[in-house]
C-alpha cells in the first residue's frame, strides 16, 4: 500500500506562513519603535521650544510689571503735579499779600514821612519810620483809620532822634490789614484782562 504523507506537505506551508507573520510582526514592531522614537523626539523638541517661549513670556511679563509700576508712579506724580497746579491757581485767584497794603500805604503816605521797616504777620502790620513833625504821623494814622483797608491803628511809640544834627521823630504804628480776597484778573479771549 502506498502511503501518502499529506502532513509533510502542509508543514512547509505552515513554516512559510509563520515566517511571513514573524517578518510582518518584526516589521510592525520596528515601525512602532521608529514612530514612538520620532514622536518622543518631536515631543521633546516641542517641549524645549515651548519652554523657551515660556521663558521669553516670563521675561516679558516681568518687564511689563516694571512698566506698570513706573506707569502707576508716573500717574501719581502727574496727579500730584495737577493738584499742586490747581492749588496754585486757587491761591493766585485769591492773591492777597503785602503788595496790596504797601501800594495803598504808599498812596496815603504824607510827604515828610518815610518808612524804614514794614513787617506783616498774618493780618497784623507793624510800621516803623521817621518824620520831622508829629503832625505828619497823626495825618498818616488818620488816613489809615479812614481807610477801609486798615483797622485798630495804634501809635505804639514815638521818640526823638538826632541824625546829622537834625531832630527827627522815630515812630512805630501797629494795625490790622483787613484782608479782602479779590480774584486775580483773568485774561479774556481778546487778550485783555477782565
Amino acid at each position: 500500500m502506498i502511503r501518502i504523507n499529506l502532513v509533510a506537505r502542509h508543514i512547509p506551508k505552515v513554516n512559510k506562513l509563520i515566517q511571513r507573520q514573524a517578518v510582518y510582526l518584526i516589521t510592525l514592531v520596528a515601525i512602532a519603535i521608529f514612530v514612538s522614537m520620532f514622536w518622543m523626539v518631536s515631543a521633546f523638541a516641542n517641549k524645549s521650544n515651548l519652554q523657551s517661549k515660556l521663558d521669553v513670556l516670563k521675561l516679558e511679563q516681568t518687564r511689563l510689571i516694571e512698566v506698570k509700576k513706573k506707569n502707576a508712579e508716573f500717574i501719581l506724580k502727574k496727579e500730584r503735579r495737577e493738584g499742586i497746579l490747581k492749588t496754585i491757581k486757587i491761591l493766585e485767584s485769591r492773591r492777597v499779600g503785602p503788595g496790596n497794603f504797601l501800594d495803598y500805604l504808599n498812596i496815603i503816605l504824607p510827604i515828610d514821612v518815610w518808612l524804614t521797616k514794614v513787617t506783616e504777620t498774618n493780618t497784623n502790620i507793624s510800621i516803623i519810620g521817621y518824620t520831622f513833625s508829629p503832625q505828619a504821623v497823626a495825618e498818616l494814622m488818620r488816613s489809615m483809620e479812614n481807610s477801609e483797608h486798615f483797622s485798630n491803628v495804634e501809635l505804639t511809640s514815638i521818640e526823638k532822634q538826632n541824625l546829622n544834627e537834625q531832630e527827627l521823630k522815630s515812630f512805630t504804628i501797629t494795625c490790622n490789614w483787613d484782608v479782602e480776597i479779590v480774584p486775580a484778573s483773568v485774561p479774556d479771549k481778546k487778550g485783555g484782562k477782565s
